[in-house]
């Protein structure tokens, strides 16, 4: 990294900032929501879409605005996004004097669609600077802002579980959403400008579209690793605080735990990014990320065919094996993207960029929502152990595919180590 020129390095410095807030915010509630929701009378179902609103959103939003970030401008939109999920924040601190259960219920549902139109702006223009700005190195670079967002997780949770101890539902929400505004507003002073290119007249024929780019069948692969493991993701953020109640931890121990997944994923991104740089191809090294996330779930419940209880230690394990192997499927989804667009005749501008990481931002969105709101249906009728065979389930097809991808695209040879 020590080839950067210093707008690299301020660039490479704001986003690396922005991935912790905005990954704080999306992972604040997590410890301490689901009690807080059925203190006011809502079921495991209803908060579970409550946590899922934001992804869907994320979902019908990120194709439109990774669309037209070009006319919008990429530090217009970033920090549009940020302002608009500090003021969400903020807000959302003040649903706990509201006592009627439907209310509580509309407008955290109101206060988290705005947050999800914040956050889909920044996460799309992020992914979008990035290919842009370090176009040779992006998948180190996008693995390097990974640990960022997945410290984030880890910053979130904890620090909101041990703020909720201290202040209640109020404080951790006001503290962050602040912190949010005053980086919004160093990021307006510090973040460069960019100047989108006028596309030349070969780009104009080959302008970038959706459909095109989901016909490219690795992308296909790519993002069908992507929507099963943020679908996971969404699973167990909505039902493990729930799960974790039977070993009677407090607010904070609880926050702990939810730290453990980002925290092997902040550590093991920048190394995937690397390894599928210089050692593996990406397809093989999803293969391994995908078989690593597939036996995490088997322990976590622990899947109820197995003779194992319930631990903090299996626990523990899972959640670690999870984020090792979700490094691989994310860091090699998205750079995956951008690579097979451009050697399947995408142009190389922000057009493209932005439409891959609009697609890609979508998908992962729609996992988090049906992963959440599954998550939440699960628990109400089946418990967390015994809903965990549907996650299990998917997860195995995940972790074959790539198998099945590689051997039926044997003569490109796809187990060859890159130089």
């Amino acid at each position: 990294m020590s080839k950067y020129t210093s707008r690299q390095w301020l660039t490479f410095v704001m986003l690396a900032l922005g991935n912790v807030f905005e990954a704080c915010a999306a992972s604040l509630m997590a410890p301490f929501f689901p009690s807080e929701a059925e203190s006011k009378g809502v079921t495991p179902s209803i908060y579970g879409f409550i946590f899922g609103v934001y992804t869907l959103v994320m979902c019908l939003a990120a194709p439109i605005f990774g669309k037209f970030v070009t006319q919008i401008g990429l530090k217009t939109m970033y920090n549009v996004g940020l302002f608009a999920n500090s003021l969400a924040c903020i807000s959302f601190a003040f649903i706990t004097y509201i006592n009627d259960t439907n209310t509580f219920i509309g407008i955290s549902f109101m206060i988290r669609i705005i947050a999800a139109m914040g956050h889909t702006a920044f996460t799309c223009t992020s992914f979008t600077i990035t290919a842009m700005e370090f176009s040779d190195d992006v998948g180190a670079v996008f693995g390097t802002l990974g640990t960022c967002y997945g410290l984030g997780f880890i910053i979130g949770p904890l620090v909101g579980g041990a703020l909720y101890e201290v202040g209640g539902f109020l404080l951790p929400f006001i503290v962050l959403g602040c912190l949010l505004v005053l980086f919004t507003f160093a990021s307006l002073c510090a973040l460069p400008k960019y100047e989108s290119k006028e596309p030349t007249s070969k780009e104009m024929k080959e302008k970038a579209e959706i459909l095109p780019l989901l016909r490219i069948s690795t992308n296909c692969l790519f993002l069908y690793a992507l929507f099963s493991g943020s679908f996971c993701i969404g699973y167990f953020i909505t039902g493990l605080e729930v799960h974790l109640r039977q070993f009677h931890l407090s607010p904070l121990e609880i926050g702990a735990m939810f730290i453990i997944e980002g925290g092997f994923y902040s550590l093991s991104a920048p190394l995937w990014g690397m390894i599928t740089k210089k050692i593996l191809h990406p397809i093989l090294a999803l293969q391994i990320g995908s078989i690593i996330i597939f036996a995490s779930y088997f322990i976590m419940g622990p899947a109820p065919f197995l003779p194992l209880a319930p631990s903090l230690t299996l626990i523990i394990t899972a959640l670690a094996m999870y984020g090792i192997g979700f490094g691989a499927v994310f860091v090699v989804s998205f750079n995956g993207g951008i690579t097979a667009a451009k050697d399947n005749g995408f142009p190389d501008n922000t057009e493209t960029h932005g439409l891959v990481s609009g697609v890609f931002t979508s998908t992962f969105s729609l996992g988090l929502f049906v992963g959440s709101s599954a998550g939440g249906i699960a628990l109400d009728y089946f418990g967390f152990r015994m809903g965990s065979i549907v996650p299990i389930v998917m997860l195995f097809t995940v972790a074959i595919s790539p198998m099945i991808y590689m051997f039926s695209h044997f003569k490109t040879k796809m187990y060859t180590v890159k130089t």
